[in-house]
C-alpha cells in the first residue's frame, strides 16, 4: 500500500471514505461535530456514537460521507 493511500485512511486530516479534506470531527449518531476529538464523547452521546473525522466537501462524518470516492 502506498503512503498516500494509508495517509488517506487513518489520517485525521483526510476522510477515510472520499479521501478529501477533514473538516473536525462529527458523531454520525448525534450529528455533533467539534474541532478536535473527543473520546468521552461515546459517554455523553444518547445513541452512543464515537467521532469520526469529518469530511470538509459534503459535511458529514466519513462513515456516511455522500462523496464519491477517489
Amino acid at each position: 500500500m502506498s503512503f498516500e493511500k494509508i495517509h488517506s485512511t487513518i489520517s485525521s486530516q483526510h476522510c477515510s471514505h472520499c479521501g478529501g479534506e477533514a473538516d473536525g470531527f462529527k458523531c454520525p449518531e448525534c450529528h455533533k461535530t467539534e474541532p478536535s476529538f473527543n473520546p468521552l464523547h461515546r459517554l455523553d452521546c444518547p445513541r452512543k456514537g464515537k467521532y469520526r473525522v469529518k469530511c470538509k466537501t459534503c459535511g458529514e462524518a466519513e462513515d456516511s460521507c455522500t462523496c464519491v470516492r477517489k
